[in-house]
């Protein structure tokens, strides 16, 4: 099997490879040290790039590839699950649009207008033809929980919703905060979306 990471918060990459996936994560145009320029089409570009060199150089069947992404990586994946195959979607903590996170800042100017780089995952996840399980903190702090479950209102049947704990920096994932954190990954995958992975 195959993981497609999309993420920004998440490094630790064996808790992945202990389900049984090999990893492939892109990096993003722009941030930390990678070369480039930071925009939406870029880091989308990266993304289809990533998946095009599953399928057609490694050859992996489209049903054995998750694509996942958590807070920014996110909307990477949606985008990228709007229009590929793959055996499921998987979302951790992201946004249900980045002009919704900036108009409600900024609730006085028109955000969806003057914004360049939107990442309108809400427009994009009723095209996703895969099952999708939406992870989402109740404790966020950067994107309300309000962003997850619109999301999930919006993605069609074959969907799931797991309430978590923890602030928005990553650490939403340690066992100490969300014990079930990744079996919940593992038994989403093997009843939604056919996989059999070790728990």
């Amino acid at each position: 099997f195959s993981f497609m990471a999309v993420v920004t918060t998440y490094r630790n990459y064996d808790d992945f490879r202990s389900m049984g996936f090999n990893v492939l994560a892109p990096e993003y145009p722009g941030y930390l040290d990678f070369p480039g320029v930071p925009s939406e089409n870029a880091v989308e570009r990266e993304g289809q790039t990533a998946y095009d060199y599953l399928r057609v150089v490694k050859q992996v069947p489209a049903e054995n590839i998750v694509i996942f992404g958590a807070s920014l990586g996110g909307g990477i994946a949606i985008d990228l699950a709007s229009h590929v195959q793959a055996g499921a979607l998987v979302v951790a903590s992201t946004f249900s649009s980045i002009s919704a996170v900036a108009q409600k800042s900024y609730p006085f100017l028109p955000i969806r207008l003057l914004s360049k780089n939107p990442f309108e995952s809400d427009r994009k996840i009723g095209r996703v033809k895969m099952p999708v399980l939406v992870i989402h903190s109740i404790e966020d702090d950067l994107f309300p929980i309000e962003h997850g479950q619109k999301l999930y209102s919006l993605a069609p049947s074959q969907k799931q919703f797991v309430k978590i704990r923890g602030r928005h920096d990553g650490t939403f994932t340690h066992a100490t905060v969300n014990p079930n954190f990744f079996s919940d990954i593992v038994t989403f995958l093997n009843t939604k979306a056919g996989f059999h992975l070790r728990q």
